[in-house]
């Protein structure tokens, strides 16, 4: 994140103020950028980094316990009200109703020339891939998309080349 994109940022004028610590006028303060006044006199940095190091940045002197109250309004964290949405879930008849035809995909047929009836029918089951349902087209497979609670969100629909397996990008799914 680049520098300038910071609300407060070290005064960058030339001025200086007594340290809090060593007393040496060779101390920083922190400054709002948009209100162009400066935090509490102790938030900032010496210059004497070998002789004094004293610094205390703003997060520093916020979270302090005691200076929570001090928190300028406009430093102050903003809540956002994040409008809550109810979650649509799809039945899971219709995963059912998208596996019963025995996956008459081009990906199921590119399968199947790799492996055995059996297996290609394991390996479409343990990933819930389905039929589109529409059989006067060429039928699309379905990723159904299931989360972790085993609710059905969505599926993908994709068609493929049953000679290659690869996706035929040309036949939009519908």
């Amino acid at each position: 994140m680049d520098r300038n994109n910071y609300r407060v940022g070290l005064d960058k004028t030339s001025k200086k103020f007594p340290c809090p610590q060593c007393g040496q006028r060779r101390f920083v303060k922190y400054i709002d950028t948009e209100t162009q006044e400066f935090l509490s006199d102790e938030v900032g940095r010496c210059d004497r980094e070998n002789n004094c190091g004293y610094h205390l940045t703003p997060k520093e002197y916020f979270n302090d316990t005691e200076n929570i109250g001090s928190i300028p309004e406009a430093l102050q964290p903003k809540t956002i009200q994040q409008e809550t949405r109810q979650v649509e879930y799809l039945p899971l008849e219709m995963v059912e109703l998208s596996m019963e035809q025995n996956n008459k995909t081009s990906f199921a047929a590119y399968i199947k020339s790799l492996f055995h009836t059996e297996i290609c029918d394991k390996l479409l089951s343990n990933y819930i891939v389905g039929n589109s349902f529409k059989p006067e087209e060429s039928p699309a497979c379905i990723f159904w998309r299931i989360d972790k609670d085993g609710n059905i969100r969505t599926g993908k629909v994709m068609h493929y080349d049953k000679v290659s397996g690869k996706r035929d990008k040309q036949m939009v799914p519908t």
